[in-house]
Parts: C-alpha cells; structure tokens; sequence
C-alpha cells in the first residue's frame, strides 16, 4: 500500500476499501492519514475483530 500511495499524484483524491483483522486495519487507517487521505474516503471490513 505504501508503494503504490507514494507513486499516487493524489491519494487523497482515492476512494479506499480494506478488508483484514483488527490491527491491519489499524495500520492502514494510519498509513493513508500520513499520506492526507481523509478519513471518510477510507472503509473497513474487520474480518476475525
């Protein structure tokens, strides 16, 4: 994911969608916030949480 982020022009312009456990989701919420993607462009299916 941080590869692809980083050779986005504008990540924050990208609707997202992650299905994982807990703590995968956790450090995706974080990595697309350091790349300035708004909360609301970012879904989550917890799988196993």
């Amino acid at each position: 994911i941080d590869n692809y982020l980083s050779h986005h022009d504008e990540p924050e312009d990208i609707e997202y969608y992650f299905c994982g456990p807990p703590l995968m989701n956790k450090a995706v919420e974080k990595m697309t916030e350091d790349f300035g993607v708004p909360r609301e462009n970012v879904r989550f299916d917890d799988f196993g949480g």
